[in-house]
C-alpha cells in the first residue's frame, strides 16, 4: 500500500497546515511507516502555495512548476528527507517490518511506532503539542536504546530510558541489548561451537580408529562427521571474526 501527505490532486500539506514543524512530523511518519512513501515533488524542499483556505479538492495552485533555486529550498525538511529515507534503506525493519502502536496512555499527545523485524527493534516517538512532554521508552523491548534520527529538541537519557520531547519533536531510537549483555551472548555461542567441534572431532577420530583396527568402515558416517567437523570450524572461525569486527562499547 502506498502513504503520502498530498498528492497532485489535493492541496499540499504545508498550504493547508501553514506550519513546517507539524508538516516534518507527518513527512516523518509517512517516510518510516511499514506502507510505500509516495512523494509528492517539491515536498522535500517545502514548495507550497499561499492560498490556504481552498477545498480539499482544489490543487490547482499547488501544481506550480518546480522550483531549482536551492535559496527558495527549505534545507532543514530537505535533510529530514535524505536522513530518513537513507535510514528506511539501511534497516530492513523499516521496510518490510511489523509496525505496531505502543501505548501512551500518560502523554496522550505522544505517539509511538514500532518497527520491528528478527533481531531490529526500531522506536519513532513523535511528540505533536506546543508543550515539551517527559515519557519513558518502554520496558518490553533490549534496555539498549541509540537515537538514530532526531527532529526538534530532543533529550534521551539512555542509562534511565528517560525522553524529553519539546514541542513537535520526534527521535528514532534503535533497542538493542547493552554492551555487557552482547559480550555475554557472543561468549557463549563462542563456546557453543569450541564445545561441538570438539565433540564431534573425537567422535571422527573414534571412527577411524575403528577402521584401523580392522572394524568394518562406515565411510558415509566418517564422512558425515568430517562435514559436520569442517562446519563448525568455519562458524568458529566466523564468530572468531564477527567478535574482532565488533567495535568497542
Amino acid at each position: 500500500a502506498l502513504v503520502f501527505t498530498a498528492t497532485h490532486d489535493q492541496p499540499r500539506l504545508l498550504s493547508r497546515v501553514s506550519d513546517v514543524r507539524k508538516v516534518r512530523l507527518a513527512h516523518l511518519m509517512t517516510l518510516l511507516s511499514e506502507h510505500i512513501p509516495a512523494i509528492y515533488y517539491g515536498d522535500e524542499v517545502g514548495l507550497h502555495s499561499d492560498q490556504p483556505g481552498r477545498n480539499f479538492e482544489d490543487a490547482w495552485p499547488d501544481r506550480m512548476p518546480m522550483s531549482w533555486d536551492r535559496a527558495d529550498w527549505d534545507l532543514q525538511t530537505l535533510a529530514l528527507f535524505k536522513e530518513a529515507l537513507q535510514l528506511r534503506h539501511q534497516w530492513q525493519a523499516l521496510r518490510t517490518g511489523d509496525c505496531d502502536f505502543l501505548p501512551t496512555p500518560q502523554t496522550p499527545q505522544a505517539l509511538v511506532l514500532r518497527r520491528h523485524q528478527g533481531e531490529q527493534v526500531l522506536e519513532l516517538y513523535v511528540h505533536g503539542d506546543d508543550q515539551s512532554c517527559q515519557l519513558e521508552l518502554h520496558s518490553d523491548a533490549p534496555s539498549g536504546c541509540t537515537p538514530l534520527l532526531t527532529l526538534g529538541d530532543v533529550q534521551l537519557d539512555e542509562r534511565s530510558q528517560q525522553l524529553r520531547l519539546g514541542a513537535y519533536s520526534a527521535v528514532l531510537v534503535q533497542r538493542h541489548a547493552t554492551a555487557p549483555v552482547q559480550q555475554r551472548h557472543q561468549h557463549q555461542r563462542g563456546a557453543g561451537h569450541a564445545h561441538g567441534g570438539q565433540r564431534h572431532r573425537a567422535e571422527l577420530a573414534g571412527a577411524q580408529a575403528h577402521e584401523e583396527e580392522g572394524g568394518a568402515p562406515d565411510r558415509r558416517q566418517r564422512d558425515q562427521l568430517g562435514q559436520i567437523v569442517g562446519l563448525h570450524a568455519r562458524a568458529s572461525s566466523a564468530s572468531s571474526a564477527r567478535l574482532r569486527a565488533t567495535p568497542p562499547a
